[in-house]
């Protein structure tokens, strides 16, 4: 609620950064050292033209290998190829788990014992990837990797 009012807004949001700007903290944990926002509400258009200007600033131009993790939007994806022909692309975890997790409702039934106590056999992306149903509820989805590299 703003000013008495209720308003809804989309907020588009990515991010642009190296992978040889990756380190480790002193803990171990997964660090980046460098990366650049774009953050918008004028609509995809606008948020493409920030991440396109972004990742050219930062080199991504002449990289060899440009890797784009995304959820499964066919826009996304065709505007990675769009802008970076032959850029890889995985989809991000948080959204394969959700896909998955609507996936396993729609084969077993929301709340049944196979999807309440697959919480290990969600983990096994590719046995997911390889149903039909799975290309049936998301034809433009790339195959799920798992994106911890």
């Amino acid at each position: 609620m703003l000013c008495g009012r209720e308003r809804d807004h989309w907020v588009y949001v990515g991010t642009v950064f190296r992978l040889d700007h990756r380190g480790q903290s002193a803990g171990g944990r997964a660090i980046i050292s460098q990366r650049a926002y774009a953050c918008t509400r004028l609509g995809v258009e606008a948020l493409l033209r920030q991440l396109h200007r972004q990742a050219i600033d930062c080199g991504l131009g002449q990289a060899c290998d440009v890797l784009v993790i995304a959820d499964g939007a066919a826009w996304i994806w065709n505007a990675v190829q769009d802008r970076f022909p032959g850029a890889r692309g995985r989809l991000d975890l948080y959204h394969a788990d959700e896909h998955l997790w609507t996936v396993a409702n729609e084969l077993h039934g929301k709340g049944t014992p196979e999807v309440t106590a697959g919480d290990e056999a969600l983990l096994c992306l590719e046995t997911f990837w390889h149903n039909d149903r799975w290309h049936a509820l998301f034809p433009h989805a790339k195959p799920p990797t798992l994106a911890n590299n």
